[in-house]
């Protein structure tokens, strides 16, 4: 009977860890294609032109960063700060991300108005 106990103990053991290994795969073939690199960065750029990409900014050391910005922000205010900054330095307050790709991302709550 004590063998029997230890067998079962020992397949369950066994059953515990091929669950753990799965669940772990399944995590990370699930992992966004974003990594976080700063939370509530203060990000000073200039404004690109619009170039049918979105906007995007780059910083006086040459980083480049796309802005992304909220879902329910109006595409007219959009526009609007884009027109406002073109070629201009302003100060961006978001989370920066990095894609699969090394492309930076910024993402702002909200947009200075001018």
């Amino acid at each position: 009977m004590r063998v029997f106990g230890i067998a079962l103990v020992r397949s369950a053991a066994l059953a515990a860890m091929l669950l753990c290994l799965l669940a772990g795969s399944l995590a990370a073939q699930n992992e966004p294609d974003m990594q976080l690199v700063s939370k509530d960065a203060e990000i000073v750029a200039v404004v690109g032109e619009e170039d049918g990409e979105g906007l995007w900014i780059v910083t006086a050391d040459g980083t480049s960063y796309s802005v992304w910005t909220p879902e329910d922000l109006p595409l007219e205010a959009l526009s609007a700060f884009q027109q406002n900054y073109k070629n201009k330095e302003v100060t961006l307050t978001g989370d920066v991300f990095k894609d699969k790709f090394g492309n930076l991302n910024l993402f702002v709550k909200t947009l200075p108005t001018p």
